[in-house]
């Protein structure tokens, strides 16, 4: 979709903007254009209005296994699990009517949800398409790191490590 924003003044249905010191439009995309990707179909939907609107569908099916979308200009939308190729597919196919992603990193939830004062215990990360592999986002799976702050901390970036927490290291803090 084209979203328009303009200052002292409102544009008129041509875009034409009178009495506006500035004007600028700008188009929103969600994905890579011209790359098909192919992945186990869970459902598929026409007349969805753009890219964004497929990614957003797919984020909402996680629950259901979608991991990856595609999105044709035909302004049909195709929910599927993990990507399995980039390429392939219909030997035919424009690949430059196609649009597609993943969810993005989702935190879904960790384990435990509670923990008792003064005992031990592991946590668990979940989500999905956490990085694996060392080229996936940009970052390695070994260096994904997590913050341990009070649950009433007002800026979680600022925050320092509770005192009652031992045994953990914090990377640019003490």
């Amino acid at each position: 979709p084209t979203q328009m924003c303009a200052a002292n003044g409102q544009p008129n249905e041509a875009g034409e903007c009178e009495g506006c010191s500035s004007i600028a439009k700008f188009s929103t995309i969600c994905g890579t254009r011209n790359l098909h990707v192919f992945g186990e179909l869970l459902s598929y939907q026409d007349d969805v209005p753009s890219s964004c609107h497929c990614k957003q569908m797919c984020i909402d099916a996680i629950p259901q296994g979608c991991r990856s979308w595609k999105y044709n200009l035909g302004k049909t939308c195709f929910l599927q699990r993990d990507i399995k190729r980039t390429e392939g597919g219909d030997c035919n196919d424009d690949v430059s009517r196609w649009i597609s992603g993943d969810t993005g990193l989702r935190l879904t939830g960790l384990t435990p949800d509670h923990v008792a004062a003064d005992s031990m215990f592991s946590l668990s990360v979940l989500g999905v398409t956490l990085p694996q592999k060392p080229d996936l986002h940009d970052t390695t799976a070994s260096r994904q790191r997590i913050k341990i702050v009070d649950a009433d901390a007002e800026n979680c970036a600022d925050a320092r490590q509770p005192s009652q927490v031992s045994g953990v290291g914090c990377s640019g803090s003490s």
